[in-house]
């Protein structure tokens, strides 16, 4: 009868752990590929061509304000109207509609059930501050991303 000696055991113990961290990997690979489909492809059009009707006011209310950095400085700089319109047509293919009604699906035995998928969608936004910092925030319709996005202070985006 032979004995474990403590060698065996680490490069057991070892072993289990490496065996641990590739299925943790594989699962993290495999949860990545179940995104929802409208994810991969919000840049999968040129802007201008996705379909979305574009709200010029929010166009409007972005243009011109400090949302976009540029590459050379590092700093905050306005944006151009082409730039609004693509980030109002981005947010607006991310965030809902205000007032869209859930599909309903009755089934035979009285059951209700309600699809939302999409319906309570939020993202996380990011806008640069003058110190050369990001302030991030997690909004729900494009008016909030938008009021955020053309520099409305925290306290105003609330009093909502």
């Amino acid at each position: 009868m032979k004995l474990h000696t403590g060698k065996a055991r680490a490069f057991g113990k070892a072993r289990r752990d490496l065996t641990r961290v590739w299925l943790l990997a594989a699962a993290i690979l495999v949860a990545g590929t179940w995104l929802p489909s409208s994810l991969w492809t919000l840049n999968a059009q040129p802007p201008g061509q996705r379909g979305n009707a574009v709200r010029e006011d929010l166009v409007k209310k972005l243009t011109g304000k400090k949302f976009r950095v540029d590459t050379q400085t590092g700093r905050a700089r306005p944006a151009t109207e082409a730039e609004a319109r693509e980030t109002v047509e981005q947010l607006t293919t991310l965030l809902p509609t205000p007032g869209a009604e859930p599909e309903i699906v009755r089934r035979s035995n009285g059951t209700q059930i309600a699809n939302v998928d999409g319906l309570f969608n939020r993202t996380v936004i990011a806008r640069p501050r003058e110190d050369g910092t990001i302030e991030t925030r997690c909004v729900a319709t494009l008016e909030e991303a938008v009021a955020f996005l053309s520099g409305e202070t925290a306290a105003d985006l609330e009093d909502r």
